[in-house]
């Protein structure tokens, strides 16, 4: 999708391209798709292999015995725990799945927004922001440490935003955590945004109280809106 948006890019190959577009629903149903072709494929590998399948909430009874379900008991000589993961939400955020969404939601497509923030910049949250940027939203990184890719060789990181982040639209802000949702219905911009004063909200929020915030807060309430400021994002 964004290769056909770049007209010099298909003229390289001969090839020239009216406005491209997308179908949502079609690109949702692919992504669902290839995750339950993928979850088949490893079934249907591990059976080829000799193992059972046991579905049910596991526990560990104790050394070498595990229940399963209701009331069913198994015994084993080694016990592995691979539970797999949840999206780890920071507390003072209440996800409700349509303004607030985890990488679960974004993996439905259910909606392509204008802009959105990804809070993490783990491979997760790059894939997502390529995902986005290719489908035409805004997309801003929001990374508590003081590095994109924390945990992984700086050098990662650096080709990671050399590769995936500098040639897009995706403005981010590492050493930053974020705290707090703001109210449904309420307006959050950058400065920059503010700027091009392009509307007047009815509430705004300003992040920092410098000369910056303080000229854009005189602004806007002159001009009817309600202003918040917060020294911390």
């Amino acid at each position: 999708m964004r290769e056909l948006q770049n007209e010099h890019h298909m003229k390289a190959f001969g090839l020239q391209v009216a406005a491209a577009g997308y179908d949502r629903q079609g690109v949702a149903d692919h992504a669902n798709n290839l995750a339950s072709k993928i979850r088949i494929n490893l079934t249907n590998s591990l059976k080829a292999i000799g193992v059972d399948i046991l579905t049910g909430t596991g526990m560990i009874l104790g050394p070498q015995k595990v229940k399963y379900g209701s009331d069913n008991i198994i015994t084993t000589k080694d016990i592995i725990i691979a539970t797999g993961s949840v999206p780890s939400v920071p507390n003072g955020i209440e996800v409700d799945g349509k303004t607030v969404i985890t990488s679960d939601h974004a993996l439905k497509l259910e909606f392509v927004p204008e802009w959105i923030a990804i809070v993490g910049s783990g491979y997760i949250g790059l894939e997502f922001s390529d995902v986005y940027t290719a489908l035409g939203s805004e997309v801003t990184f929001v990374e508590a440490l003081d590095q994109l890719m924390p945990g992984f060789d700086p050098e990662i990181g650096k080709l990671a935003q050399r590769v995936l982040i500098n040639p897009r639209k995706i403005d981010y802000h590492t050493g930053v955590y974020a705290s707090k949702k703001f109210p449904a219905g309420k307006t959050v911009i950058t400065s920059d945004h503010a700027l091009k004063l392009e509307f007047v909200p009815e509430w705004i929020a300003i992040v920092g109280s410098g000369y910056i915030g303080l000229e854009f807060s005189d602004v806007y309430t002159a001009l009817g809106s309600e202003v918040g400021t917060s020294h911390h994002f």
